[in-house]
C-alpha cells in the first residue's frame, strides 16, 4: 500500500469505503475508453507532454497560455529540432508590465495568430478554465493542429475559484466540447485531487505533502485497487471523478 505522507491521509486509508460512487458506471461509459487500464503515478502536464515529444526531427509546438515562456527551454531541451511558439492574451492578472517571450504572440483569446497545419502539439497547462469563449478556441485549435496532430495539458475539474478563473470542466464535459471541436481525447488522468487542491488553495502552507505529485485522495482511491475491490480502469476513472485537475490528449483527424 502507498506511503503515508500526511495525517491527514491516515483516516482516508484506515477507512476505505465499501460502496462505489453512485455515478461511477456513467462516468466509466463516457470516458472509460480513454483512461489507463494499470496503476499509474499522478501526473503533471509538462511531464506528460514530454513523452509525446519525439526526440529527433523537426516538431513544432504551440504553448496556448505562454505567459511569460517558461516552457521554451523545457520543450527545446528534448529534441534540438523542436520549434516552440506561444500565444497569449495581451492583459493578463500577474503580467504587469513583463513582455511576451521571445517567440511568443499576442492574441484575442480565441482566433490564434497561425496558418492551418502548422503545429505538431498545442500545449495549455491550466488555461481553459480562464478562457471567456473556450469553443470557439479550441476549433481554432484543431485549425493550426497538423493531421494527427495533439492538444495536451492540464485543465481544471473542481478547483477553487483563481485568477480571474470561469469554469470548471467536468471529465465528461470536457471530453464532450473536444469532440464538438473536431478533437478526439484519447488519454485523461487525473492531477491533484480536489480534495487536496481545495486544501491548498485554502492554505498553501498546510503540510499536505506533496499534493501536485501525490495527493490524498488519489492514493486512498489506488490503495482501494490494490486491497482488489476494483480494476484499475475503474480507479482511474474514479481518480478522474474526483479530480480537482485533468491531465489530458486530444488528436486531430488526419
Amino acid at each position: 500500500m502507498n506511503d503515508r505522507p500526511n495525517d491527514f491521509l491516515t483516516p482516508l486509508l484506515d477507512n476505505l469505503p465499501t460502496a462505489e460512487n453512485p455515478h461511477l458506471d456513467e462516468l466509466v461509459a463516457s470516458i472509460g475508453d480513454c483512461v489507463p487500464d494499470h496503476a499509474t503515478t499522478q501526473l503533471e502536464a509538462f511531464e506528460h507532454a514530454a513523452t509525446l515529444v519525439p526526440r529527433t526531427g523537426e516538431f513544432r509546438v504551440l504553448d496556448l497560455g505562454s505567459g511569460f515562456g517558461t516552457t521554451k527551454a523545457q520543450f527545446e531541451t528534448l529534441n534540438p529540432g523542436l520549434r516552440w511558439n506561444g500565444v497569449d492574451i495581451a492583459r493578463r492578472w500577474d503580467r504587469r508590465d513583463r513582455p511576451l517571450a521571445r517567440a511568443s504572440r499576442k492574441y484575442n483569446g480565441v482566433r490564434i495568430p497561425f496558418r492551418r497545419n502548422t503545429f505538431d502539439m498545442v500545449f495549455s497547462k491550466q488555461v481553459f478554465e480562464h478562457v471567456r469563449h473556450p469553443e470557439p478556441l479550441l476549433r481554432d485549435i484543431r485549425r493550426v493542429l497538423k493531421p494527427g496532430g495533439v492538444f495536451v495539458g492540464s485543465v481544471s475539474c473542481m478547483e477553487p475559484f483563481h485568477m480571474a478563473s470561469m469554469f470548471c470542466f467536468s471529465p465528461h464535459g470536457w471530453k464532450t466540447i473536444n469532440a464538438d471541436a473536431g478533437l478526439k481525447v484519447t488519454f485523461l488522468a487525473s492531477g491533484i485531487d480536489a480534495l487536496s487542491l481545495g486544501l491548498w488553495h485554502f492554505n498553501r502552507d498546510a503540510r499536505q505533502g506533496r499534493p501536485f505529485k501525490n495527493s490524498n485522495l488519489n492514493i486512498a482511491i489506488d490503495a482501494l485497487a490494490e486491497r482488489g475491490d476494483m480494476d484499475w480502469r475503474r480507479a482511474n476513472v474514479l481518480k478522474v471523478l474526483h479530480a480537482g485537475q485533468m491531465i489530458f490528449t486530444a488528436q486531430k483527424a488526419y
